[in-house]
């Protein structure tokens, strides 16, 4: 006859039941930096397991009590666990988190679990315990917090905001957004935030962030965001996708850039009426008939730099840059200039 599932977990549970279970507290405390303890409540009497004594670094022949182990709280641990033996005496479980020194002078956080059982009429009888050194758990997590706040400090010196969005490119709100542009999460989801965006900036915009979205790659982009004030001013955006090994995006990270900060300004508008923006250095190298190479030489400006600029790439150009060829093309004849609707264009100045 065939053995069933059943009969394999009666005979298991037989096997199991077989063994004391001291030879699993072992086999635990031989593999875990972890230990137990029990005490009789009414006569304070304790007993605890040889990890409690490797963990506390105290002599195994010597008598364990609950006060022994409040003895060795850190100084500044202390106050907030004094209670621990009128919590036990109460009735009521504990899970504390503290750190002890122990007779060598080093120092371990301490995780403590203390159960309570009761008798038939609920009054307390016996505390039972475990201790676990979390120390190096406690470290990597201190060590992860200063990363993580590292970051934070270099992005508030650099950025006015991050931000971020999930692996669709749904944003997720942040309240820098709102105190810079005034717009509430509500109004900001579903490509809300574009209605912060200039109306002349909004398709370049959007377009430049779906390609990015579909390709997977960095998204650079700027605009002129409105700010609590009403008054637009300049802004660049740059994110890149967070893959996992596999290349699927996790999420987006982002950082948002007040540009005149930077004493930059975007490739292709022109802010002021001394820059150009890349349409009119198209316009003006074409009406000249130069080459690359040739407004280059004239502007001081490397080929692909120039290249760059013209291919209106969104990312930002040095003000030296733009003006340098500017002042090549005016030395030329041409002539930048921008309306009243901002519309811009190029001209030969007359003789």
């Amino acid at each position: 006859m065939s053995e069933t599932l059943g009969d394999r977990a009666v005979a298991t549970g037989r096997m199991v039941a077989g063994v004391s279970s001291m030879h699993f507290l072992k086999l635990v405390e031989q593999h875990q930096n972890i230990g137990f303890w029990s005490c009789e409540v009414e006569s304070g009497l304790s007993s605890a397991s040889l990890g409690v004594f490797k963990l506390l670094l105290i002599d195994p022949t010597e008598n364990f009590s609950l006060a022994a182990m409040i003895a060795l709280l850190h100084p500044q641990d202390r106050g907030l666990n004094d209670d621990l033996w009128e919590k036990v005496k109460a009735g009521t479980p504990s899970h504390r988190t503290f750190r002890i020194i122990r007779h060598d002078r080093s120092v371990r956080w301490v995780e403590s679990m203390i159960e309570v059982l009761l008798d038939r009429d609920g009054k307390p009888t016996r505390a039972l315990g475990m201790l676990v050194d979390i120390t190096e758990q406690h470290e990597l997590r201190q060590s992860l917090e200063l990363c993580q706040e590292r970051y934070r400090v270099l992005v508030r010196s650099v950025a006015r905001m991050e931000w971020r969005t999930d692996q669709r490119g749904r944003p997720q709100f942040n309240s820098a957004w709102t105190a810079i542009t005034g717009q509430t999460e509500t109004d900001a989801t579903n490509e809300g935030w574009l209605n912060a965006v200039h109306p002349d900036d909004r398709h370049r915009t959007i377009r430049l962030w779906r390609e990015a979205h579909d390709l997977q790659a960095t998204f650079s982009a700027s605009f002129r965001l409105a700010r609590v004030s009403g008054q637009y001013d300049w802004f660049h955006v740059r994110a890149v996708p967070m893959m996992r090994n596999d290349r699927s995006v996790v999420e987006w990270v982002g950082v948002l850039l007040q540009q005149d900060e930077f004493n930059l300004v975007p490739r292709d508008e022109a802010v002021e009426a001394d820059f150009i923006n890349a349409r009119q250095i198209r316009a003006a190298r074409a009406s000249l008939n130069w080459t690359l190479e040739e407004l280059s030489s004239r502007s001081g400006v490397s080929v692909s730099s120039i290249r760059r600029i013209e291919g209106e790439a969104q990312h930002v150009t040095r003000k030296s840059s733009l003006e340098a060829l500017r002042k090549a093309f005016e030395k030329q004849g041409i002539e930048f200039t921008r309306n009243d609707s901002g519309r811009c264009s190029i001209a030969f100045i007359a003789d």
